[in-house]
């Protein structure tokens, strides 16, 4: 119960950073667009939904998913504060479920967290190369399956305790 308590303060803790960065906005008027702001209040709102629900299930995917959204609202948020366009920081929002992989793993021990993030990283792969090298599309499609693949097949191989069928 402990451990759910610290994900829900770091749940809290990120909600309250939105906050700030929403009230500068506010006060600043950085953002403009509307629609920018009303898509992060409502991923915020999901994110805090689902801390609430996954406090009550006691179940760690939906912590992870809720702390994901709060993060992205956050990123979201400081990317239009600093007039960048969200298209060019593609690799931090695929960067941002790797975040929530390690809180997890590390205040839960939750092993099945390993899987996740290995397969988060052979989603990133191609990304980071569509983002910071120029190889052509094609190229571009063959490193993502080979990536992706080799993730499957990793993760395939990793046998965790809680995995195995009795019987």
């Amino acid at each position: 119960m402990k451990k759910i308590k610290i994900i829900q303060i770091i749940g809290i803790s990120l909600v309250l950073i939105y906050l700030v960065l929403l009230i500068s906005d506010l006060v600043w008027g950085y953002l403009g667009d509307i629609s920018t702001l009303v898509f992060s209040v409502i991923l915020v709102c999901i994110g805090l939904n689902l801390i609430r629900k996954g406090v009550l299930l006691k179940s760690t995917s939906t912590l992870w998913f809720a702390m994901c959204l709060i993060i992205f609202a956050i990123c979201i948020i400081i990317l239009k504060l600093n007039n960048q366009d969200t298209q060019d920081f593609a690799y931090l929002f695929g960067i941002i479920p790797l975040i929530a992989s390690f809180i997890n793993l590390a205040i839960f021990g939750a092993k099945i967290y390993i899987k996740v993030i290995i397969l988060n990283v052979s989603i990133l792969v191609p990304i980071f190369t569509s983002q910071f090298l120029n190889f052509q599309w094609f190229i571009n499609v063959g490193i993502g399956v080979v990536s992706l693949v080799l993730g499957i097949l990793i993760c395939r191989n990793i046998n965790l305790d809680k995995e195995k069928i009795d019987g």
